[in-house]
């Protein structure tokens, strides 16, 4: 990577994977962010309200999303699917 570049785009996740496996690596990556901003959220006294504000918002949108995942897998396994799985995450420098 350049140091000029101000995006960075990194391919985390891309793969065919049983629904064990989607399961164990999706719901161990959303508990590790769920945890991340419950303790956002738990320092509370030392943000801002918005930062406290944002922090439980996302912890309520990934719950939503830990259930809608919960759902596909359960589909996929029932069905006998395997599940492709694409996940980049992108970096950008600002100020």
């Amino acid at each position: 990577m350049k140091l000029q570049e101000t995006t960075t785009k990194i391919h985390l996740i891309d793969g065919k994977f049983s629904p064990l496996d989607a399961a164990n690596m999706l719901f161990t990556m959303l508990a590790d962010k769920i945890k991340f901003h419950q303790l956002q959220e738990f320092s509370g006294t030392v943000r801002t309200p918005d930062q406290t504000a944002h922090a439980a918002e996302r912890i309520t949108s990934l719950q939503n999303d830990k259930s809608t995942i919960r759902d596909v897998i359960i589909h996929a396994r029932n069905s006998g699917y395997h599940l492709k799985i694409k996940g980049s995450i992108e970096i950008e420098l600002c100020k």
